[in-house]
């Protein structure tokens, strides 16, 4: 079960999903309406990633969160801002349930889903790879020290720096609820190897208690989490591999910097 305290961040390689029988399983877990959207991608790559994504989504909330619901009960709906939150008739029943937050986030290959008993929360993970216009983006939408110190570093460098304060950002967003609702040039980041300083001067800026991590996931990913926890104090990152109905495991994963102390 999901302690107090502890936000927990699961991974799935959706492509190393292979087995027939299992990937049966999961459309099994699903609702009807997730499995006609599952038929609207075009490609097989995002269809097998929509289903591993929706029945791991199903599955750690029944194993970690609440065992009483079984996978294919859990209903969702979406907030003003479109993100789906729990919308379960048994709600009242189970106290935790309206505490308790999910996010998710995908990027090739990558899946993550991040667990919080009672708080705010955000999980970003990206590819890094090399796109022309990453320069143009930073000046149009980061912080102006956020693309002072981006252009100031060696070109070779600034592919990885991008995406850095990219996730960062866009997991703060995702715990905020507001999605780019937010201007991103209304908070910053300052990155320094193993630590990170963050300022922001939006209408929420006052709210203290934010914490953040980034670490790199073998091979390519480069994930961001964010978390205030309801109480205030100070919670404690936890990262697992898992496949949906089959195991977990130790991710492969190295913590590039967190924030020191609360914000």
């Amino acid at each position: 079960m999901l302690e107090h305290g502890t936000v927990e961040v699961w991974a799935t390689c959706y492509r190393q999903v292979a087995a027939e029988g299992l990937l049966a399983d999961y459309r099994r877990l699903l609702s009807e309406e997730e499995r006609v959207r599952e038929q609207r991608f075009a490609h097989t790559d995002d269809r097998r990633r929509y289903r591993v994504t929706r029945a791991l989504v199903r599955t750690l909330l029944s194993q970690r969160l609440c065992p009483a619901i079984a996978p294919q009960q859990w209903s969702f709906a979406p907030d003003s801002h479109g993100r789906p939150l729990i919308s379960n008739a048994l709600r009242g029943a189970y106290p935790l349930l309206q505490q308790a937050t999910f996010n998710v986030s995908h990027t090739e290959g990558l899946i993550l889903v991040g667990l919080c008993r009672s708080g705010d929360l955000g999980v970003d993970v990206e590819q890094v790879r090399p796109r022309a216009s990453l320069p143009r983006i930073a000046r149009r939408y980061f912080a102006p020290p956020e693309t002072a110190a981006l252009t100031a570093l060696p070109p070779a460098a600034q592919l990885q720096a991008f995406y850095e304060y990219w996730t960062l950002k866009e997991s703060y967003l995702k715990a905020l609820g507001v999605g780019l609702a937010l201007p991103l040039d209304q908070f910053a980041f300052q990155l320094e190897p193993g630590r990170l300083q963050f300022t922001a001067s939006h209408a929420r800026a006052q709210e203290r208690g934010w914490h953040f991590w980034q670490m790199r996931l073998a091979p390519q990913g480069l994930a961001a989490v964010c978390a205030r926890l309801q109480d205030g104090s100070t919670p404690q990152l936890r990262l697992r591999a898992i496949v949906p109905l089959a195991g977990e495991g130790v991710l492969d994963h190295q913590v590039l910097r967190t924030s020191e102390s609360t914000i």
